[in-house]
């Protein structure tokens, strides 16, 4: 096993939860290419009790870009592990964290259009299994609330992503 994976999960199982993190540490573990130390990161810094554990505190630049890279990963590499998620349980996180950011608009613009480029790189460079993920894992879920529909309106102009939009809204047919 990875020290760095080792070092995560050692932070991960710890019962103490007044012990901090050093966040230099956390920024450096954000690094690494391996998808099993990602997801482990992953959820470190998404578990509220270990989250609030870091100091000093992770801003969402600090995470944004791990969170994407992570993403993507999951949905692309479809690969077993016990730390990472799953192409459709990352889906499923990822419309989370959008329609999160999507509620506190203002502060997070460029978070939403990052997003947004991410599922549109996904499911144009994707193959068919990485397409229908983004449709039937994210994009039917997010295209239900009408504006956040408005705000992918634009791609109708691409022939590629016009296409992703009319399987998400017509996901029956």
């Amino acid at each position: 096993m990875d020290t760095t994976l080792q070092q995560v999960i050692s932070h991960l199982m710890d019962c103490d939860r007044t012990s901090q993190i050093h966040g230099d540490e956390v920024r450096q573990w954000m690094k690494s290419p391996d998808l099993e130390t990602m997801g482990a990161v992953f959820s470190l810094i998404n578990k509220r009790e270990h989250y609030e554990r870091i100091f000093p505190p992770l801003q969402i630049g600090d995470y944004r870009a791990f969170s994407l890279r992570y993403y993507k990963d999951c949905i692309t590499q479809d690969s077993d592990g016990e730390w990472h998620d799953s192409p459709y349980t990352a889906a499923h996180s990822l419309v989370n964290w959008f329609n999160h950011l999507w509620k506190s608009r203002g502060n997070s613009d460029v978070a939403l259009v990052e997003l947004k480029e991410l599922l549109a790189c996904l499911y144009v460079s994707g193959g068919e299994r990485v397409r229908r993920c983004v449709v039937t894992g994210v994009l039917e879920h997010m295209l239900q609330d009408h504006e956040i529909k408005r705000f992918f309106l634009d791609w109708r102009r691409d022939p590629n992503l016009k296409t992703a939009l009319t399987q998400a809204e017509t996901p029956y047919l």
